[in-house]
This record gives structure tokens, sequence and C-alpha cells, in this order.
């Protein structure tokens, strides 16, 4: 189980909050959604829990070694072809080069990537090039994914491959914290609507 404590962040010595005293728990095998409107904070949060950001204020604690994260908009301006970025993805995360060429590969296919991994990255329209960023979070199996719309630009078979593996986080044995996406809303899990203040957990 990973756990939120008191997580606050802002981005100046005297600027405003952005997060103040934010609590939650996202466990395995169970989707957890942040509910809220623009501006108050989702992606921040998310950026958080991720390991992309850091707080001001609060810790988080239980959360293991590999996590996926699947920004809103992916990078678009590399050089690099799919491959290449997905080569480095796997050495940070210490995957062997043939586990990781092979999991490209798989990963490509399913997601219906074009014209394939090997083009550049700025050279793929805004579609694929969101594939790659749901790639590099799957590349190695994830025990906790972050996912911020990740749906944004994908076409017909890559959200049904996003969302075969969001709405079964039990079969895949990991936890799923993301922010409003219409196939979390029909799954059994908790809904943290997000306000100014922080997260307040809805019951009944």
């Amino acid at each position: 189980m990973t756990l939120v404590e008191g997580v606050r962040k802002r981005y100046t010595r005297t600027g405003p909050w952005v997060l103040d005293s934010v609590d939650l728990k996202v466990e395995k095998g169970a989707v957890t959604v942040v509910v809220a409107g623009n501006g108050i904070g989702k992606s921040t949060l998310l950026r958080i829990v991720a390991g992309a950001s850091l707080p001001t204020d609060g810790r988080i604690t239980g959360q293991p070694d590999t996590v996926g994260y699947i920004p809103e908009r992916a990078p678009a301006a590399m050089r690099m072809t799919a491959r290449q970025y997905l080569n480095h993805v796997g050495r940070m995360r210490g995957m062997p080069p043939d586990e990781t060429s092979a999991r490209t590969d798989e990963l490509a296919e399913r997601l219906a990537l074009a014209p394939g991994p090997d083009v550049p990255i700025a050279a793929l329209s805004k579609g694929n090039g969101q594939k790659v960023a749901v790639m590099q979070a799957f590349l190695k199996p994830p025990e906790l994914l972050v996912v911020d719309e990740p749906a944004t630009g994908l076409d017909a078979p890559a959200k049904a491959e996003l969302a075969r593996r969001n709405l079964a986080p039990e079969q895949f044995d990991f936890g799923v914290l993301g922010s409003t996406i219409v196939q979390f809303q029909s799954f059994y899990g908790a809904v943290w609507p997000l306000y100014e203040i922080g997260l307040k957990h809805v019951t009944g």
C-alpha cells in the first residue's frame, strides 16, 4: 500500500499552496481516482506520487520500486526513436537489453504504434507519441501505475489496451492512481475529490 501523508506543495517560498495537507492511500489491486476541476492540483499530486516531483512538506510511504507514470502529454520534441528512448528507460530500470527489445516490440504491437518503434518520436503523430508514453510506463511491469488523463489522443486499439490494464489491476497485481478517466468510473475502488484544501475521501 502506498500512503500519501500530509503532502503540501508550493513552487516558491512565499507562493500559494497548490496542495495542502493531502492524505490518501493506493492499494494493490484497486483503482483510486482523483476527481477535481482544472487548476486544483491533480497533476501536481500525481507527479509527486510517481516520484517525478518532490513535496514541499509531508511524505509518501510504501512507494514500490517500480512505478509506471503516464503523463497527460508525452514529450514530443525528442530526436530519439521510440526504441532508443525505451532502451534508455529500460537501462534506468535495470532491464536486460534483450528483454527491453522484446517488450518494446510486444507493446508496439499491442498499442498499434504507427509506423513503428524505429521512427523518431518527434516525427510521430500526437496520438502515437502518447502511445510511447504508455509503453514506457508498462516497459517493466509496474507495482504502482500513476496515470494523468492518459487516453488523450489515443486511438481505439490503444484505448482498449490501456482500459484492459487499468480496469483489471487485480489481475496484474498493481495499484492504480489516476485523475478523472471515464473508464475508471464504473470500476470498484476509492474516489477522492481534490479541493483547494486537499483531498477528502467520498464515502457511501
